[in-house]
């Protein structure tokens, strides 16, 4: 573990996301150290009397237990067959019929510290790039709301909306002003409790310079969603091609196969244990709506990276000793991004005509 997590000190995606957890309460999980280290689990526990494989050991007895577990098996044989040989070879695993862990703070702890938003981090990366984060947290409201989304998965247009390239995009403007490279959305982390949405941003050396312009664009293309709505046929466009990509999906290897079914138990009934991850199901705008409805400037989580912060970057992270500082942002600059105006050629994406309909096979004529 300790060698694992050395190959990772040098990496600047393992140390940036360290320091977004910076922000996180330290009473959730999601503020944790990432991997381990010598230090974690050998030296801090000696330091404190706590002997690392007896805590190992305890925790393996509380919750080793069949009513949390998922099983798939893949192979040749007829089912029967399978079944016989799950049932001699698991019926030993016992069940204490206990909770999950995240029973003890999903929903009950909050995941961020209360002084998370409204303030940027400046950090120093290893190599030689400029770039822009801008996290949202976004929580479960419920386990029904957190079922919607596995099935809906209305963030998949949200992200798609944001990073999309082609004429009238957001992307192709802000390219266009020579202000950045590239622009990516995605959702970035995933907890029992909460998903956080990430807006990444690839930012030239005039971007950097006019970074709130670049922010100020980005919340322009949100208002335009906030305010007028995603059209019908983005969503459409998204089932259909979510509907595509599944009905013509490469063969896996069995091993692997098995291993995303037993990880898709674990989230979907037993009608979405194949395709639950990969198809889009019951999407609507008004999801959608609500995801953008909660990007706003006061609960943005707002990084910019760049080796210029190297001589003002004064902080150092604990466990990748990333370099960084933090400000505070203006009053002024957050009510410039949330009344940020509509800015003229930008617009949501046209209809694809090229997404099939159909997709039975026809025999010659």
């Amino acid at each position: 573990i300790d060698a694992e997590n050395a190959k990772n000190l040098q990496q600047d995606s393992w140390r940036l996301d360290q320091l977004q957890k910076m922000r996180a309460n330290p009473r959730h999980p999601y503020s944790k150290f990432g991997t381990g280290n010598r230090n974690t689990l050998k030296d801090m526990p000696n330091k404190k009397g706590i002997e690392a494989r007896e805590e190992l050991l305890k925790f393996y007895k509380q919750y080793y237990s069949a009513n949390l577990m998922t099983l798939a098996v893949v192979g040749r044989d007829d089912l029967d067959t399978l079944e016989s040989w799950v049932t001699d070879l698991f019926s030993v695993v016992g069940n204490s019929d206990v909770p999950p862990p995240e029973t003890a703070w999903a929903g009950k702890v909050p995941v961020l510290s209360d002084n998370a938003a409204k303030r940027v981090v400046n950090a120093v990366p290893i190599s030689d790039d400029r770039f822009i984060q801008l996290n949202w947290l976004l929580p479960f409201t419920s386990e029904a709301d957190r079922q919607m989304k596995l099935r809906g998965k209305p963030e998949f247009v949200a992200c798609f909306l944001l990073g999309y390239e082609g004429k009238g995009s957001l992307v192709s403007y802000l390219k266009d002003l020579g202000l950045i490279e590239g622009l990516g959305a995605a959702i970035a982390e995933q907890t029992s409790d909460c998903q956080i949405l990430e807006i990444s941003v690839d930012i030239t050396e005039r971007g950097l310079a006019q970074r709130d312009d670049v922010i100020e664009a980005i919340f322009s293309y949100i208002n335009m969603v906030k305010h007028e709505g995603v059209p019908p046929y983005i969503l459409e466009e998204a089932e259909a091609m979510s509907t595509v990509s599944w009905s013509f999906r490469e063969n896996s290897e069995p091993a692997e196969v098995a291993s995303t079914f037993a990880s898709n138990m674990q989230e979907y009934p037993p009608e979405l244990y194949l395709s639950g991850p990969a198809r889009l199901r019951g999407l609507n705008g008004k999801d959608v709506q609500d995801i953008y409805a909660k990007l706003t400037p006061e609960t943005a989580l707002v990084s910019v990276v760049s080796q210029g912060f190297a001589s003002a970057a004064k902080d150092t992270e604990k466990w990748y000793k990333t370099r960084y500082f933090t400000e505070t942002l203006p009053a002024s600059v957050l009510k410039r991004w949330d009344a940020a105006p509509r800015i003229p050629g930008i617009t949501f994406p046209s209809p694809n005509a090229l997404i099939p309909s159909d997709l039975s096979i026809k025999a010659p004529a």
